[in-house]
């Protein structure tokens, strides 16, 4: 079990990743503490054992690259653990994590907080009740089992991450009854110059079929 290290990055995203290789390359003992099972953080995240074969995006790409780093380096990776407490001693910080049930503590003399953005879901009423799912989530179940999100779903939400998740639960053989979005008739109009520069996101089928402006 290790106890004291040099530097401890919580996070095994592309920045944690990447923070934790170029430190190692110093000969900084390192370790990198992450939840998943995997490094490639939501961006970069590894498909399920149970999909046999899966074609290769940028991303399945990068993410393969930077796990076989990761293996092949100093890096120490805790995987399947998650953070519960950080103290700050005179010349060091004490991080208490949780793994299997089991409160573990360790000491780095440097930090590195590299755990990405959070998924803020708007309360609503019904946005606890069975079959409601954040975008985020909704990515995460895409890309890791490459499967729709139920037979049929409406999604709710504003930026480009609503168009991405109506078009990847199309991609897999799932149906969007609407996009609907928050944004203004002039709220278009205003990206409209944007859009064309991007004729083949604007026009994409999931970008056109739906669409409610609310």
């Amino acid at each position: 079990m290790i106890t004291d290290t040099d530097i401890a990055v919580i996070g095994a995203g592309p920045a944690g990743c990447n923070a934790a290789l170029i430190a190692a390359e110093y000969d900084f003992s390192v370790v990198m503490l992450d939840e998943q099972a995997s490094p490639g953080g939501q961006v970069w995240r590894e498909k399920s054992p149970a999909i046999l074969h899966a074609p290769e995006t940028p991303e399945s790409v990068a993410g393969e690259s930077i796990r076989n780093a990761i293996s092949q380096s100093n890096v120490s990776h805790l995987a399947g653990v998650r953070v519960w407490h950080i103290e700050r001693s005179i010349d060091a910080f004490i991080i208490h994590y949780e793994n299997a049930g089991v409160s573990i503590s360790l000491n780095c003399r440097c930090l590195v907080i590299a755990t990405g953005a959070r998924e803020y879901v708007q309360p609503i009423p019904g946005w606890t009740l069975p079959g409601v799912v954040g975008m985020a989530g909704a990515t995460s179940i895409f890309k890791q089992d490459l499967i729709p999100i139920g037979s049929k779903m409406v999604v709710s939400g504003t930026g480009p991450l609503a168009f991405f998740v109506a078009a990847e639960q199309q991609r897999l053989g799932g149906k969007v009854a609407a996009v609907v979005t928050s944004n203004t008739f002039l709220d278009w109009m205003k990206a409209l110059p944007a859009m064309l520069l991007a004729p083949r996101v604007t026009f994409s089928r999931s970008a056109l079929d739906h669409c409610f402006v609310c």
